[in-house]
C-alpha cells in the first residue's frame, strides 16, 4: 500500500512540475512561471499546511513568486490543489512552491562572483485519506533565466 501511495503521489508532482517545464520551454519562459497572487494570499492566510510547509522550505527568506498572467485556477496558477485523484485511484492534495532563489556562481576569477536566480518549483504532495494528512512525495525543480534552443 506505502508503495502504490509514494509511485501515485511521485506521478502527480511531476505532472505538476511538467506544466512549469512546458511553460518554460515556451517563449516567456522565466516569467511565466509563477503562481496566482490572491490564491497564494488566501492559502497563506487560511491553509495551516501550506503555511507550514512553506516556512520550512530552504532557504526561508525568499517569497513566493506570482505571475499576472496567472488569473484562474488552472492548476499551474494554483498553490493547492485538493481531491486530486492519482494513479491508485484516491484522492490528494497538491501543493505548489514558486520562489525565487539566488545562486552565487563559480568563477575563476578573483572575487566577487556573479550571481544568478533560478526559479524554484517545489511540489508537495499530501495524502488526506490519512490521519493528519502526511506528506508523501516532494520534488523541486530549477528553472534558470538563460536562454532556451
Amino acid at each position: 500500500h506505502s508503495s502504490a501511495r509514494k509511485t501515485a503521489a511521485a506521478t502527480l508532482a511531476e505532472s505538476q512540475l511538467e506544466l512549469y517545464s512546458a511553460l518554460y520551454s515556451s517563449q516567456s519562459a522565466f516569467s511565466s512561471i509563477g503562481l496566482s497572487s490572491s490564491l497564494v494570499t488566501t492559502a497563506k492566510a487560511s491553509d495551516a499546511y501550506y503555511s507550514t510547509d512553506e516556512s520550512s522550505l530552504t532557504p526561508s527568506s525568499t517569497t513566493e513568486v506570482t505571475n499576472a498572467s496567472c488569473t484562474t485556477t488552472v492548476p499551474q496558477c494554483m498553490p493547492v490543489q485538493t481531491n486530486v485523484v492519482g494513479t491508485d485511484g484516491k484522492k490528494y492534495r497538491i501543493e505548489t512552491f514558486v520562489r525565487d532563489v539566488s545562486q552565487t556562481l563559480t568563477c575563476t576569477t578573483t572575487p566577487p562572483c556573479p550571481t544568478t536566480t533560478e526559479r524554484d518549483v517545489t511540489v508537495i504532495v499530501r495524502d488526506p485519506n490519512v490521519s493528519g494528512s502526511p506528506k508523501v512525495y516532494t520534488v523541486t525543480a530549477a528553472f534558470d533565466q538563460g536562454p532556451r534552443s
